[in-house]
Parts: C-alpha cells; sequence; structure tokens
C-alpha cells in the first residue's frame, strides 16, 4: 500500500473520490480557490502535513547558518545586520485593538518569583495556565561568567505540542551553552557574541529529538550593551519614560522576510483555514521559525540595545537605541500579545512605574488582568507568561 498522504486520483485520505468531487465542484471551494493557491494544494498540503515524516533531517541542518552574519549579505558587518534588525523590529506592525483595562494587582493563583533584589538590576516573572490543561509556557533569569565582564541571560519561551518539554529544555541549557562559547571564543565582540547566540541555538535544535517545540525571546545583557534574541512570535519590548519600542520582530508566515526561510524547509505559507486572514506553514504552524520543530527554521532575529549618555538620542529610524536606568524590559508569550499591543503594555508599565510599583508586581498584574479579561470574554486563553526587568 502507498504511504502518500493523496492517492494516485488526488484524493485526500478519509474521502471517497464521489465526495472530492462533490467538494472541489461546490460553489464555497469555487470562492476559495480564487483567494491564493488552489483549495486542492491547501488540503493536499494539509495531509501532507498530518500524516508525512519530517522532512528536515535534524542531524544535517543544511537549512542552518552557525555564524549570524551572511556572506554577500547587504549587510556586510556584524553591526550593520544588528542595526537593520533593530529597525525592522522597531517598524513591526502591531494591528491588534486595545483590549486591557485599568490594571488591577492580583497575586492569586499565580506561580511567580523574584529573581533579583539589587538596586541597579530587578527582574521578576509571573506565569499563569489560563484555559489550557497544562501550562507550556517557562522562563529563566541567570547570570553568564565571562572574564572581566558583567552579563546576565534573560528568556521567555512558548512551547507547544510537547507538555512544555522543549521549552523547558531550551530555557535550561540557551544560557549555559552561550557561556561556554563565549568564554572559548578568543575576544567578546559583537561578532563572536552573535556567532555563540546562534550556534547554541542551533546545537538544541540539533539535540531535540521530540515532536514539539518552542519559540524564545531573550535578552542577553554583556556589559552596557543588550542583544535582543526572537525567534517566534514572543516578543520584547523597551519601556522608557516617556516612549515605547519593540524590540524583536515576530516571526509571522505571512511576511515576506519569513516565508523565505518556510521555502527553504520545503514548506509551503497557505491561508488556513481556507479564505481566512490567518497565514501558516503547511496548513499547520502560525509561526515561520521556531526551535525544535522540525519543519521550521530555528535561526534567531536578533537586535541591539545600548547604554545611553545625556547626550545620545534615538534613532529609531537607523535601528539605534538607548536605554538608561530606571527604564524596562517587558519579555512575554503570544499568550499577551494576541490581545495587547506593544504601546498598550508600555503604557500600563509607565503607569505603574508611576505608582511605584515593583517589577514582581508589574509581571503579576500584567498575567492576571490579561487571563482575566480573556477568561471573562471568551472563555478561554493561552498560557501567559512576562517577565519584567528593571534596567
Amino acid at each position: 500500500m502507498s504511504s502518500s498522504p493523496v492517492n494516485n486520483l488526488g484524493v485526500p485520505p478519509g474521502m471517497t473520490p464521489e465526495t472530492w468531487d462533490r467538494l472541489r465542484k461546490s460553489p464555497l471551494m469555487a470562492k476559495i480557490e480564487l483567494n491564493g493557491p488552489s483549495a486542492t494544494d491547501r488540503l493536499k498540503a494539509r495531509s501532507r502535513a498530518l500524516m508525512s515524516p519530517k522532512k528536515t533531517k535534524k542531524d544535517s541542518l543544511e537549512h542552518y547558518r552557525w555564524s549570524y552574519l551572511k556572506k554577500g549579505g547587504k549587510n556586510d558587518t556584524t553591526v550593520k545586520k544588528l542595526l537593520y534588525q533593530t529597525q525592522m523590529a522597531i517598524e513591526s506592525k502591531d494591528e491588534k485593538q486595545e483590549c486591557l483595562s485599568e490594571i488591577q494587582f492580583a497575586t492569586e493563583n499565580l506561580k511567580f518569583e523574584v529573581f533579583e533584589e539589587k538596586a541597579k538590576e530587578k527582574v521578576a516573572a509571573a506565569t499563569s495556565i489560563g484555559g489550557k490543561p497544562i501550562n507550556e509556557d517557562d522562563y529563566c533569569s541567570s547570570r553568564v561568567q565571562l572574564k572581566g565582564v558583567e552579563a546576565h541571560f534573560y528568556g521567555v519561551f512558548d512551547g507547544h505540542t510537547d507538555r512544555g518539554r522543549c521549552a523547558s529544555l531550551v530555557a535550561k541549557e540557551l544560557p549555559a551553552r552561550i557561556e561556554k562559547l563565549l568564554v572559548e571564543a578568543e575576544e567578546i565582540s559583537e561578532t563572536t557574541i552573535t556567532n555563540a547566540i546562534t550556534k547554541a541555538i542551533g546545537q538544541l535544535e540539533e539535540k531535540w529529538d521530540g515532536e514539539g517545540g518552542t519559540t524564545a525571546t531573550c535578552a542577553l545583557k554583556i556589559g552596557e550593551q543588550i542583544y535582543l534574541i526572537n525567534v517566534g512570535d514572543s516578543r520584547t519590548i523597551l519601556v522608557k519614560k516617556e516612549s515605547v519600542y519593540p524590540l524583536t520582530e515576530d516571526a509571522s508566515p505571512g511576511e515576506a522576510r519569513f516565508k523565505r526561510a518556510v521555502k527553504k524547509m520545503g514548506g509551503m505559507v497557505m491561508r488556513w483555514p481556507p479564505g481566512s486572514s490567518v497565514f501558516r506553514v503547511n496548513a499547520e504552524s502560525a509561526v515561520a521559525r521556531d526551535i525544535g520543530y522540525g519543519s521550521l527554521s530555528a535561526q534567531p532575529k536578533i537586535s541591539l540595545l545600548s547604554a545611553g549618555k545625556a547626550e545620545d538620542k534615538d534613532l529609531p529610524e537607523e535601528g539605534r537605541l538607548f536605554y538608561r536606568e530606571g527604564d524596562y524590559l517587558v519579555l512575554a508569550s503570544d499568550g499577551l500579545w494576541n490581545d495587547a499591543t506593544t504601546q498598550e503594555v508600555g503604557k500600563a508599565i509607565q503607569w505603574m512605574d508611576s505608582k511605584g510599583a515593583t517589577p514582581n508586581q508589574m509581571a503579576l498584574a500584567l498575567a492576571q488582568e490579561t487571563q482575566d479579561l480573556l477568561l471573562g470574554a471568551h472563555g478561554g486563553v493561552d498560557n501567559v507568561t512576562v517577565m519584567v526587568v528593571k534596567l
């Protein structure tokens, strides 16, 4: 018997030729066919995604580059590429409607942890299971031991289809792997840092042998520079006293920049369900990049944030942003960003800061408010994980 998900007559599994013929001739199918790839191709792709083995052999990682800088690219130095990616992150669109009401502090039914209590570096995280049967999110905060420079790693990871095992693996091992590669490097520079990040993620992609995967949004602070690392649709933002900036770019399958990586992996981007506004890879994944999931690239997008002096001014159109003491980073899974805009979360942080709230209270409030609002409105909500770092 053939193992192909579509037989010689082009009929998807589970359908008789007669049923398939009636479906293809229906007015609904004709309407769908006009809006992009044919419905026949979509259903066949859906069958392949569900029934075929993974196309990419993880042990070869042919899609992966161990160096962050692509040879021959238009951004021919690491610094230029970092500035370009920072500019892309700043310019990324956020078209969701504002939905958070006035923030109310609440702590019941939430797991939280305060990582730091030092005056100049405070960070806390809150995570909520929401309406899901299990919380597949994870997070971490750890020191990175480098000679002669102070370094710290922060991360939020949104796992899927594996009960959070991939997210847990990446949260546990990514900081240590980056540290090991940087300790072995001859020098600490933009190039060695971005290469260490890229290679560490590749090592974890190669190690993972489960069926699921995870997104990652991370901040690696080395001295006065912060490298923002993103794979998937979790997001990190910068909240200043008077302004708010996205620091990472969601890997949306509908964006041309990410479609190219999908094609390199042998995947197909389509609207799914047919006729909807949602783009998916192989009629399955709503993100174009992921760590661990065999049909998606784990190549990270890395942007840069630098400590600012009094005379330094932000130049977002050039990808140059500066942070100062008292500014905030907010790292969160898409359980927050699916229903709250970058600007809205930034305003909430600014408001709480004006009231003297701690990072712990801020993270708890955002996670709790999102859960309460969406559970009441829709009867269900994704896992929500929020980390707040006071710089």
